[in-house]
């Protein structure tokens, strides 16, 4: 299991992971989330769980945009890309963040309109969006591990 976490920035979060398997608690994990963006990799307690609870003690400040928890792991080879793969956009910054695991590699990126046209493409995890009007985009993803495509919509 990977736990991808999207906070708002300017603020850390001490987090406590505790899994559950039928009702019954597998063990804890502490975790601090020091940026806006942070891949929980959990121990052993987490290979079997059915439901995770995640507690903070600073919940006045808890500001957790995107939670994604995904089964599977970097060591299995049905490897999904697609799970491990995220996109922030900063709208203050005009820029949109690819964010993924350790151990995938992000080789190029190519980024579409919506009626096909290729619009841009490079190899950065951050591509400025200040050239581009507002609309739907589709974002291909090209990793050492597999393709994806990503639905982007820029404001």
């Amino acid at each position: 299991m990977i736990i991808f976490f999207q906070c708002y920035s300017g603020f850390a979060y001490d987090l406590t992971i505790e899994g559950f398997k039928d009702n019954v608690s597998t063990g804890t994990q502490q975790l601090t989330v020091p940026d806006m963006n942070t891949v929980f990799n959990p121990n052993s307690n987490f290979d079997d769980v059915d439901r995770i609870v995640i507690t903070c003690a600073d919940l006045g400040n808890l500001g957790i945009d995107n939670i994604t928890w995904s089964i599977s792991t970097l060591d299995v080879p049905s490897f999904s890309i697609e799970s491990n793969v995220m996109l922030y956009q900063d709208e203050s910054s005009n820029i949109l963040k690819i964010v993924h695991v350790d151990g995938v590699q992000l080789l190029n990126y190519t980024l579409y309109t919506i009626s096909g046209n290729k619009i841009a493409n490079g190899k950065s995890v951050e591509i400025s969006t200040t050239s581009f009007a507002n609309g739907i985009y589709i974002l291909k993803l090209d990793f050492d591990k597999g393709s994806m495509m990503k639905k982007v919509v820029i404001k």
